[in-house]
């Protein structure tokens, strides 16, 4: 996948890096763990799918564990600005625990950490408020 590889080349990302991301809802839990070196809010996206569209009430029962919503996340409008500035910030302050937040921790924040597999495949994902 060309992003991916675009984003290797440009931060130049250890793909051997031991990473671990808790997502969290901010509605369901209100303090980042203690041991998470930065905090990314995913809520600046929007998928592109039109509210009240058939497809769009299907995705929203959907988790970002599910492929389909990864893509409409990663067609979002400012999906490449949060994608860049995560894996930049990552990799410039050699990051090993981070959180990625969202309003209600079930689509955004979940479908960003599950993409970052793709650079990162030695990632641990904890899930605060779907694996409850």
């Amino acid at each position: 996948d060309p992003l991916w590889n675009e984003l290797k080349e440009q931060y130049n990302v250890n793909t051997e890096r031991q990473l671990k991301i808790v997502t969290y809802g901010t509605i369901f839990i209100h303090e980042t763990p203690k041991k998470c070196q930065c905090v990314f809010n995913a809520a600046i996206m929007r998928g592109n799918t039109i509210k009240r569209s058939p497809l769009q009430k299907k995705l929203v029962k959907l988790r970002g564990t599910d492929y389909r919503l990864q893509q409409d996340i990663r067609n979002a409008e400012l999906f490449p600005k949060f994608i860049n500035s995560t894996v930049k910030q990552i990799e410039e302050d050699d990051l090993h625990h981070v959180a990625i937040i969202c309003r209600a921790g079930h689509h955004r924040s979940v479908a960003a950490a599950e993409m970052l597999v793709h650079l990162y495949p030695n990632v641990k994902i904890k899930h605060l408020t779907i694996d409850n």
